[in-house]
């Protein structure tokens, strides 16, 4: 009998120690794969989206496109002044929202007129003085204009 009751004891306790090893691994596994880090694909996934944005580029708004420098302050007074020499050569002009670059305004005036406005929006000595003749046809050209801010020097 005592024989017996070592070999069930011998069984029992395999059995169990079997069953500790069992749990362990499945821990220490399940453990394992919380810790391991994930890898940083931030730069991947910004390469990827900048390739994407240069192969599928927005098709552009406006006709023609001026830059002009401004000092930040002086941003509403020249955006007022571009404002008021689009309606002086018959068109409109409005605002877009401002970021820390600058702000981009867009007008919108008679296709014969842009490259004068153009020139006036570069520079503010070559304004026109009195309103030119302006266009029987309803047909209008779009321009942009980016005021980028200038650099502060620290």
């Amino acid at each position: 009998m005592g024989t017996d009751r070592r070999k069930t004891l011998k069984i029992a306790g395999i059995f169990l120690l079997g069953i500790i090893v069992g749990v362990g691994l499945v821990y220490l596994i399940l453990f394992l794969e919380e810790k391991k880090e994930t890898p940083d694909t931030s730069k991947l996934s910004a390469t990827f989206e900048g390739a994407a944005q240069q192969a599928i580029q927005m098709p552009t708004f406006a006709d023609t496109e001026v830059e002009r420098v401004i000092d930040k302050p002086n941003l509403d007074s020249e955006v007022e002044r571009i404002k008021g020499l689009a309606g002086k050569l018959g068109g409109t002009a409005v605002e877009g929202v401002a970021n820390e670059v600058g702000v981009d305004v867009l007008a919108k005036i008679p296709p014969e007129l842009a490259q004068q406005f153009s020139d006036a929006v570069k520079d503010p000595s070559k304004e026109p003085a009195a309103p030119p003749q302006l266009p029987k046809d309803e047909s209008k050209a779009f321009v942009a204009v980016k005021l980028k801010f200038r650099e502060a020097k620290e």
